[in-house]
């Protein structure tokens, strides 16, 4: 006997599929963007330590001038990048949500599935037993009838 609600369990293991390889895919783009803001924030620091070797050698007021807006662009650059990090953070949050429910309803349908294979057994089981009753009446009977005519 083919499961009931087969389709739906289909559908339920599809949407959770598709739903696996979205939490994949933005974890792959949490990774590049982490590693971008690092670039940003290596940057950042290699910065600093060019104004310190300018200041200890001699520097140029305008060179530092700069260097210093240098640095104040890149720290804007890291803010929206850090922004962008969390927005990937909390889309990531909310698409794992959405699988694991999707994961608790293919789930429950695959119980439902097992619960109707074994009410469908247990049916089969009944007709079989109640075949194997008859069988075993008629022999009885075959068996009783053979006894009385020998008697």
């Amino acid at each position: 006997m083919k499961f009931r609600y087969e389709a739906i369990l289909r559908v339920k293991k599809y949407k959770e599929d598709i739903l696996k390889e979205e939490v994949a895919t933005l974890t792959r783009t949490i990774d590049f963007e982490e590693g971008v803001l690092a670039h940003i924030e290596e940057l950042i620091d290699n910065s600093f330590d060019e104004i310190s070797r300018l200041q200890r050698g001699e520097f140029l007021l305008d060179e530092i001038k700069k260097w210093r807006n240098y640095i104040i662009e890149l720290s804007e650059k890291r803010k929206q990048q850090k922004e962008r990090v969390d927005e990937f953070k909390k889309e990531l949050d909310k698409t794992m949500e959405k699988l694991i429910n999707a994961s608790i309803e293919r789930r429950t349908m695959e119980r439902l599935k097992e619960r109707a294979q074994i009410m469908e057994r247990k049916k089969q089981e009944v007709v079989e037993q109640d075949v194997l009753d008859e069988i075993g009446l008629s022999q009885f009977l075959r068996n009783a009838n053979i006894l009385s005519f020998k008697k």
